[in-house]
């Protein structure tokens, strides 16, 4: 075969890379604009609402490609189509392994693309990018309406909290964890002390709080363990291992101390629904989103959280 036929084909493999990718971004960028109820203030780190809100919490999109992203954004369009949410957030594996920038542009665009609030938090896929963990960063930080920003701690960038204030009273703490490449150490328990402590709700108390997280606790296993032993209180499935991320760093045991969270979230496990209450803690899976990877069938989707004012709160799922 000739130089000039390989270039040739070469240029024409190029321009249908380069069509393939303008269709992909037409089809799955283009999400559809929804109206959110929340006000966010980046400085002060705050999420006003005049009314109640509802969170949606999707995870675990894992697209590698674009082939991957396009049955992953299309999995959470309908999702949010069907919950109709005021913020969405995820619970880590954004992406799968060796995603490039191009990527990650894609998916900033996508979730910016439904007009509202959006913040994520790292999955251990999301520590095998092309790119740097600062450049995966920059680029949330700079999105168009994402809430997304990051104080790293031993080495894991998606930490950061906002308060949620309905009818102008401060009514929940939102705390971002990451645990995604290395278990939680006692700095992240000792930032999250910090951060339970400086919510103070109008009667002096600790304001209630939501943690978000990627990889289970410890104490997920136990709990999982006797909710399939001996029932108790909880719902959904347990399919999967539970997959914890192993450490001791006592997050748990201080969360119970405190008594501010009322329930925490993690992805991780891509078949595993189950909501747990445990030592006065609601342990709950959130739904495996994205059409990649593994899943079980019927249970793609994602949580909501449904808060009034007053902090009246109820979860829920959203299948797809």
């Amino acid at each position: 075969m000739s130089r000039r036929v390989i270039l040739r084909v070469v240029g024409i493999l190029l321009a249908v890379a380069i069509i393939l990718d303008a269709a992909f971004v037409a089809c799955f960028i283009v999400a559809g604009k929804y109206e959110s109820s929340i006000t966010v203030d980046k400085d002060s780190r705050v999420l006003s609402s005049d009314e109640g809100v509802r969170i949606l919490v999707l995870s675990d999109l894992q697209g590698s490609n674009y082939i991957e992203l396009s049955w992953a954004f299309a999995a959470a369009k309908e999702t949010v189509r069907r919950a109709k949410p005021d913020l969405i957030l995820t619970t880590g594996d954004n992406f799968g392994n060796d995603v490039s920038l191009r990527h990650l542009d894609a998916f900033v665009r996508f979730m910016d693309s439904f007009g509202l609030p959006w913040g994520v938090v790292f999955g251990n896929h999301d520590y095998n990018p092309s790119f740097t963990m600062e450049e995966y960063c920059e680029a949330l930080e700079e999105s168009e309406n994402g809430i997304f920003y990051s104080l790293p701690i031993d080495g894991s960038y998606s930490n950061y909290s906002y308060r949620l204030r309905i009818g102008g009273e401060d009514v929940f703490s939102l705390i971002f964890m990451d645990n995604a490449d290395s278990a939680f150490t006692e700095n992240h328990t000792a930032w999250y002390e910090e951060t339970v402590k400086a919510g103070v709700g109008e009667d002096g108390s600790y304001l209630p709080s939501f943690v978000f997280f990627h990889r289970p606790l410890n104490e997920s296993v136990v709990a999982a363990e006797e909710y399939a032993r001996d029932g108790g209180i909880g719902s959904g499935l347990i399919v999967d291992e539970v997959r914890s991320e192993g450490g001791s760093s006592g997050l748990f045991d201080k969360a119970v101390e405190l008594g501010s969270t009322r329930a925490m979230f993690y992805g991780h496990d891509h078949r595993n629904s189950a909501h747990i209450s445990y030592r006065g803690i609601d342990l709950c899976y959130s739904l495996k989103t994205g059409i990649t990877v593994y899943f079980k069938l019927g249970s793609l989707g994602g949580v909501v959280i449904d808060v009034d004012e007053g902090g009246v709160y109820e979860i829920g799922r959203i299948y797809i």
